[in-house]
């Protein structure tokens, strides 16, 4: 595996499972432009590197790349937040601590998992589930 393919094959990974969510809302993807329907659920998705740390330096090495996906879950106010709950459920469970995402030649072991408080707006309520993924490649 390299740096220069870590991210977009992790990425891919992290999709890929995503995709596996029973009960899954139309999924907006980041980067894809996407209208949004007023009263059709919808998840947003976004993947940022944190950090890149070199831990073994010297041919052979390690560098430790730590990276958030953060899945928003976008559910309609007037419907309560049962389903909202049950949607964040199952990303936790999902993306659990301990398990390994896969894809090409990127693998990293998820850290941690959380669910954030939801937001209120007029026509949606949000959730947030971070899940913090660490995978290494060679320095």
């Amino acid at each position: 595996m390299t740096v220069a393919t870590f991210f977009s094959d992790l990425r891919a990974g992290v999709r890929e499972r995503l995709l596996t969510m029973p009960g899954l809302p139309e999924v907006h993807w980041e980067g894809v432009e996407y209208e949004s329907t007023v009263g059709t659920p919808f998840i947003t998705e976004a993947m940022r590197p944190v950090s890149s740390v070199v831990t073994a330096p010297g041919a052979g090495g390690l560098i430790a790349h730590t990276v958030l996906a953060t899945f928003t879950l976008h559910y309609p106010t007037k419907v309560g937040t049962n389903a909202l709950e049950g949607a964040a459920g199952a990303l936790m469970a999902l993306f659990r601590p301990g398990n390994s995402v896969s894809y090409a030649s990127a693998t990293a072991v998820i850290q941690q998992t959380e669910r954030a408080g939801a937001t209120q707006e007029p026509d949606w309520i949000n959730l947030s589930v971070v899940v913090t993924l660490v995978g290494h490649t060679t320095n």
